[in-house]
């Protein structure tokens, strides 16, 4: 997700991904010490660093549909979740 959108808070990112916040937050705070994302307090918006852009992004099935978008279609999208 960070990939598409380079900052998010961490309730949205709870929503997208349909998961409690205290659960996300747990994960976060280890991400963060292992140097993968950057916590920015008060909004607290999440973005890779560069050791986490580094890694290879994990393939799910579920995003394999976004293949099938232009770039246009990609930039509607992300505009979509903005406004989300």
């Amino acid at each position: 997700m960070l990939r598409l959108k380079s900052k998010i808070t961490a309730k949205d990112l709870s929503y997208i991904l349909g998961i409690r916040q205290q659960s996300l937050n747990e994960t976060l705070q280890k991400l963060e010490k292992e140097g993968y994302i950057v916590r920015t307090p008060r909004v607290m918006l999440i973005s890779l660093t560069e050791k986490g852009n580094e890694i290879k992004p994990v393939q799910h099935d579920c995003l394999d549909v976004l293949d099938e978008f232009s770039d246009e279609e990609l930039k509607q999208f992300t505009s979509y979740i903005d406004r989300l």
